[in-house]
């Protein structure tokens, strides 16, 4: 039997204009936190979060809100797929057809 991979999350982090790289580097400091970068869009900080119990990361994101400067979070969970060929085929039998698929832009996460 194989070992469980990690739960993989990421956290998006909206906060305080000209706070952004020193919350990322703030957020690399926490537990769980593998990567943090700054980035343009909709929020400011993006983390990835790696954990081995689902347990673990009320601890990191409730740290992660407690940082100041951050005004707001979403966190995304993994699906745990690891490839875009497992991806679209879960996709196409969800959908139940590829027509829209193909003009997708889609990130495996």
């Amino acid at each position: 039997m194989s070992p469980a991979k990690p739960l993989v999350s990421y956290l998006l982090l909206l906060v305080d204009v000209g706070k952004e790289h020193g919350i990322a580097k703030e957020l690399r400091k926490l537990p769980s936190v593998t990567e943090a970068q700054v980035v343009h869009g909709g929020f400011d900080v993006v983390a990835r979060i790696e954990l081995g119990d689902v347990t673990l990361m009320d601890v990191t994101i409730t740290m992660a809100r407690k940082l100041p400067s951050v005004t707001r979070t979403s966190t995304l969970i993994s699906s745990g797929i690891q490839n875009w060929q497992t991806m679209v085929w879960r996709l196409v039998v969800w959908d139940g057809g590829i027509a829209n698929l193909v003009d997708s832009h889609m990130c495996v996460v």
